[in-house]
């Protein structure tokens, strides 16, 4: 009974993150729920303490645990930031339910579910787009359906990536060529993600790379200038978000207009939470205190914001030193685990990590509910046990819906 219970909430999870925040909540309860209630604890509990990423994991529960005594963040702050950190450490039911109970099928699904969620969602935000048929949600750009662009982007680009990789062991696959094509239209002509162009450039290189090398990369490169090329002349997304970044960068330096301009915005986090860093290197500010240290530096209004859009930032200001350490050990700790899996698996988890990492450059992905438990699935689904190449690479029957 527990096999078919796992056997529907982990793809269901895999399908649901992209789309709906509270449904990703409800069925992460439910994949912790059933975690407490069957036998195995020793098991269980043996997977928190010897499964190397499950340990970083647990160092930074308790490193949030510790600044509770120090924080400068409120009470539902510090709360918040702990809730995270907590939800982070879901990681070692996943690993569990994929170590002990995960076949090469059930793998195969979670990545299949998360390619239709997506697959659904370009859908709509073609009809969206083009056609009107959805109703405009407020926060949501003209193509974002369930998230908003920055996720939605990244979200997109890394289907197309798994797609991607499935293409290579079936290259006459019809149904994976006219997925590629669509959803990378939606990237690039349709969404307004920045980011989501930027890891959609620097996976298709590292994928051409891996495939040709020099030859694949100036192949890549051609197609990817073509494309900026076509934007220009038909004045699509890409286009109109490129033809932004001067006008937004002159509101920040010449008209000082910081609240007004997404990069003078970035520029001004960059700034404030450097300094803030100094000031507290060693331990930070405490878990969910960056709010509140960046008003104490900037008081006015409308320049507040309750994260600097950089992990490494975010991490540096609430846990100092300590805090980057323990990034860079997670960091260090998934590439070396990276190295045991098959050729095949390597090639898409170091793409994955790749795009997670350049991400946090420009967001707080680990702090965010979706992005968040996205790599924490990932992690599990990869790293909670090796399989041979074939229960990822060689997918006979791979469709862009889930198997039955």
């Amino acid at each position: 009974m527990t096999i078919k219970i796992i056997y529907f909430l982990l793809p269901f999870f895999c399908f649901i993150v992209p789309i709906s925040t509270f449904g990703s909540t409800v069925c992460l309860l439910a994949i912790i729920l059933l975690w407490l209630v069957t036998p195995d604890y020793q098991k269980k509990m043996r997977v928190f303490w010897q499964e190397p990423i499950t340990r970083v994991f647990l160092i930074g529960i308790l490193l949030s645990l510790g600044s509770l005594f120090y924080t400068e963040a409120n009470t539902k702050e510090a709360l918040d930031g702990l809730k995270d950190s907590l939800r982070l450490g879901s990681i070692g039911i996943f690993i569990y339910y994929f170590k002990f109970y995960a076949s090469e099928t059930l793998k195969k699904r979670c990545i299949q579910a998360f390619i239709f969620a997506m697959l659904i969602t370009a859908v709509l935000g073609y009809l969206k787009y083009f056609f009107h048929l959805l109703p405009h949600k407020q926060g949501l750009t003209e193509a974002a359906v369930f998230k908003n662009h920055i996720k939605t982007s990244f979200f997109m680009t890394m289907a197309v990536y798994f797609m991607g990789h499935y293409l290579r062991a079936q290259p006459k696959n019809i149904l994976l060529w006219i997925g590629i094509f669509f959803m990378s239209g939606y990237v690039l002509f349709l969404s307004e993600g920045r980011m989501g162009y930027i890891i959609f450039g620097v996976l298709a290189l590292y994928y051409f790379w891996d495939m040709a090398k020099i030859r694949g990369m100036i192949g890549i490169a051609s197609v990817l200038i073509s494309v900026i090329v076509l934007s220009q002349c038909f004045s699509l997304k890409l286009y109109e978000r490129m033809a932004y970044l001067p006008k937004d960068l002159t509101m920040f330096l010449v008209n000082q207009q910081v609240a007004t301009s997404s990069l003078g915005s970035r520029l001004s986090f960059i700034d404030v939470s450097t300094r803030l860093i100094q000031e507290k290197s060693w331990f930070g500010w405490g878990v969910g205190g960056f709010r509140q240290a960046y008003k104490s530096r900037v008081p006015q209004e409308n320049l507040q914001t309750d994260n600097p859009h950089n992990e490494f930032l975010r991490i540096g200001v609430e846990f100092g030193a300590l805090g980057l350490a323990w990034f860079m050990y997670l960091i260090f700790t998934v590439h070396k685990k990276i190295n045991q899996l098959p050729k095949g698996q390597q090639f898409l988890m170091r793409g994955i990590g790749l795009a997670f990492l350049i991400g946090c450059l420009a967001n707080s992905w680990l702090m965010d509910f979706s992005e968040g438990m996205f790599i924490v699935v990932m992690l599990s689904l990869f790293l909670g046990k090796i399989h041979a190449d074939n229960a990822i690479n060689h997918c006979d029957h791979v469709q862009l819906a889930s198997s039955t």
